[in-house]
């Protein structure tokens, strides 16, 4: 693995914890409270796409690189 480029490898680790934030977000789920007010752990959704789209980017770069 050391023979990757660091962009490939960032890139999959992007990926990877972006997967974990819907993860997190599907397993957390949502509820109403007494109150009629939502509870959810809504900031997972945009990190996570802000991840996943980190993580194509870097592994973009990364296959090119190494191309």
């Amino acid at each position: 693995m050391s023979n990757l480029p660091k962009a490939l490898v960032a890139g999959l680790v992007c990926l990877g914890l972006a997967a974990a934030c819907f993860v997190a977000k599907a397993l957390a789920g949502s509820r109403v409270d007494a109150e009629g007010i939502l509870r959810e752990p809504f900031a997972l959704i945009p990190l996570g796409w802000l991840l996943a789209f980190c993580g194509l980017v870097l592994l973009a770069v990364g296959i090119l690189r190494r191309r």
